[in-house]
């Protein structure tokens, strides 16, 4: 019984005390996407405007540089490839941003209104659960104390 106060205040200290750890992104990465960055969205966007090709995003990676495109097809796949070089970038299926409107007013993208049903529920969120365990457990150990007494 003596140990169970020292192991709830080292679970509580350990919770309070983690942070979330990064990947460690290469300089090179970051210069590479700075430079990929200027070609696409500075350089070259009327071209690609003109071969209907949209980057929705570029993402620095441990090893590459994500790029995001529309249509994700693999003539356009082989474009990216061979201006970077396949080593160098990670082509995936770019999804176009939509921006977030308040529960008022309808959801719209390209004219049809869609739902948004799906709703936070912080029960689900596992760091919310741990939190509650180890309070309850914390109150419940102080509770036995006080009527044992």
């Amino acid at each position: 019984m003596k140990f169970f106060p020292a192991l709830i205040l080292g679970l509580c200290l350990s919770f309070v005390t983690s942070a979330v750890t990064f990947a460690d992104i290469n300089e090179d990465i970051i210069a590479k996407q700075a430079e990929i960055d200027k070609y696409i969205f500075e350089d070259h966007a009327q071209d690609l405007e003109a071969k209907g090709i949209s980057v929705t995003h570029t993402a620095p990676l441990e090893t590459t540089v994500e790029i995001g495109i529309l249509p994700y097809t693999q003539e356009n796949i082989d474009y990216f490839n061979q201006l970077f070089g396949k080593e160098i970038v990670t082509i995936v299926d770019g999804q176009m941003a939509v921006t977030f409107v308040g529960e008022s007013e309808p959801l719209t993208v390209n004219g049809a209104e869609e739902t948004t049903e799906e709703k936070s529920n912080p029960l689900t969120n596992p760091l919310v659960l741990l939190t509650a365990l180890i309070v309850l457990a914390g109150a419940a150990f102080v509770v036995r104390k006080l009527v044992k007494k």
